[in-house]
């Protein structure tokens, strides 16, 4: 039986693992203006070398027939980037054969017989030699791929025109017909609901704005989404496992679009009592977090926000602030924001890591945003990603970790979840051919609940794009080592969004 990491991706990319392209603009996607497609960053963690098949499916409904695929081998702890109109070739880049049509809008599925884990990313930015993105497009971010579905998946936060932001969403069967319900909870109480059907393999686009019954309110949003008609949260509920992926956009836009966010859906086992968000900043370097929780529970309950500063500015430091939701009803959310003034003082110009205690299952996601001028252009740079249960290991696998590449650098961001201090160790497979091993004095006896970032680190060469494996071990004491990690990959130099995606937990 061939191991799965399942894609979806429409108009540009969406799913689970987005690898679409669409170069122009298409109805079906819901995304503002032109240019966007999706790239793919796929890392072995299996136990040798293996074979590698990529296959891109149309959306569902299409009557097309066209299969577009590639097959490849991929050394251990080696990963590789699938890039729409590269080619074949090129050192750690792989295109499909034939390569996808400009507008091509659907889902990917990846299979090995070793064990894969990977991420899309999707933009508009332009990348000239290789003919996709449009000039002025500055919407980047990325998500990851799962290698199973669910029958319920779930997600905090949907916005329906609220502030000048939709959250649309792409739903693909894992491998057989699947009929679904999807209901929208809005933040004023009301429940909206819409059901549809799913080709196997193959991606719907679920629009908030479009076939919900009731509709959602779409103006008079007001200015707080704990009480918005415009704002609340989705599940969905399938005959046949699904995964998906969310994708938050302008709703219009005069001109290329300049942010986008995207993460995974939940599934139904994601849900705990304790949840652990690896960054959260006040204010820090000009960028704020808005930490959003689902209520999974029918009752309603009181939930905990214990947070750990680590940064105020470049001083590293060591505090602890308490936030509290009262009452939030059941299959509610709530938004923790230093903006909200309920994250009990945390600092301003403070970076720190977050744990959630609820005594009802919850879920959690991280909105992050900050103004950025640039050679005398503004632009608001934003990301998302989801936070951990407790179901962590001492292992995380990151495919796509670059250290000034092409502009671009990722900090790998780590926090210690389990009840022990723990010992990190990296190890930096890229596509150079070499591996690093860097080892900062800040990650050895990392305390329980404590962040630290590898940025830059130092015996990494630059212009290099790498898979990171990360250990954890006790140092010292009893307990099970857990550790957790994302990946934050910014352009300083440039306009381009800032993105995230979440390390994969190894058993």
């Amino acid at each position: 039986m061939k191991k799965l990491v399942r894609a979806v991706s429409g108009g540009l990319a969406l799913g689970l693992l987005g690898v679409s392209l669409a170069s122009a603009q298409d109805a079906t996607t819901n995304l503002p203006g032109t240019g966007w497609w999706t790239s793919a960053g796929i890392q072995n963690v299996g136990a040798g070398t293996t074979e590698v098949v990529l296959t891109a499916y149309t959306l569902s409904g299409s009557t097309s027939t066209t299969t577009n695929s590639k097959t490849f081998n991929l050394d251990k702890d080696k990963s590789v980037t699938f890039l729409p109109g590269a080619g074949n070739g090129t050192t750690g880049i792989v295109d499909l054969e034939p390569a996808l049509g400009s507008g091509f809008v659907g889902s990917m599925v990846i299979s090995s017989l070793e064990p894969l884990v990977a991420i899309a990313q999707v933009g508009n930015n332009q990348l000239t030699a290789y003919g996709v993105g449009v000039a002025g497009g500055y919407a980047s971010e990325q998500y990851r791929g799962s290698s199973e579905g669910s029958t319920t998946l779930g997600y905090p936060l949907v916005k329906n025109n609220f502030a000048g932001k939709t959250t649309t969403f792409f739903v693909q069967s894992t491998g057989a017909t699947a009929t679904y319900t999807a209901t929208i909870k809005t933040n004023d109480g009301t429940s909206h609901t819409k059901t549809g059907s799913i080709e196997a393999n193959k991606t719907v686009v679920i629009d908030p704005d479009a076939g919900f019954t009731p509709a959602l309110s779409n103006s008079s949003c007001g200015t707080s989404p704990n009480t918005s008609a415009c704002v609340g949260s989705i599940s969905i509920a399938a005959s046949t496992p699904v995964v998906g992926t969310v994708l938050e956009h302008q709703t219009t836009t005069n001109g290329p679009a300049t942010a986008v966010q995207a993460t995974s859906m939940f599934a139904a086992d994601a849900g705990d009592t304790t949840v652990n968000c690896p960054v959260f900043k006040n204010a820090y370097f000009g960028r704020t977090t808005g930490l959003t929780v689902l209520n999974l529970s029918d009752q309603p309950q009181d939930i905990t926000a214990k947070l750990t500063l680590s940064q105020v500015g470049s001083t590293a430091t060591s505090q602890e602030f308490t936030g509290t939701a009262t009452g939030v009803a059941g299959g509610s959310s709530v938004t923790f924001d230093a903006r909200v003034g309920n994250v009990g003082g945390f600092t301003s110009n403070g970076y720190g890591t977050v744990e959630l205690s609820s005594a009802g299952k919850m879920i959690a996601i991280v909105n992050e945003s900050g103004a950025a001028t640039i050679n005398g252009v503004t632009t608001t740079k934003q990301t998302t990603y989801s936070c951990f249960n407790t179901s962590a290991t001492s292992k995380v696998a990151l495919p796509q970790v670059k250290k000034l590449f092409a502009g671009s650098t990722t900090g790998v961001s780590v926090q210690n979840v389990g009840t022990t201090a723990v010992n990190v160790a990296a190890a930096f497979s890229c596509t150079n051919g070499k591996t690093y091993n860097p080892a900062p004095a800040e990650a050895s006896g990392l305390a329980v609940g404590k962040g630290f970032t590898y940025f830059n680190p130092t015996g990494v060469d630059s212009n290099t794009n790498c898979a990171v494996t990360l250990t954890a071990t006790a140092a010292g004491g009893s307990g099970t080592p857990k550790i957790v990690a994302i990946a934050q990959e910014s352009s300083p130099s440039g306009l381009l969004n800032t993105k995230n995606y979440e390390g994969f937990n190894l058993q």
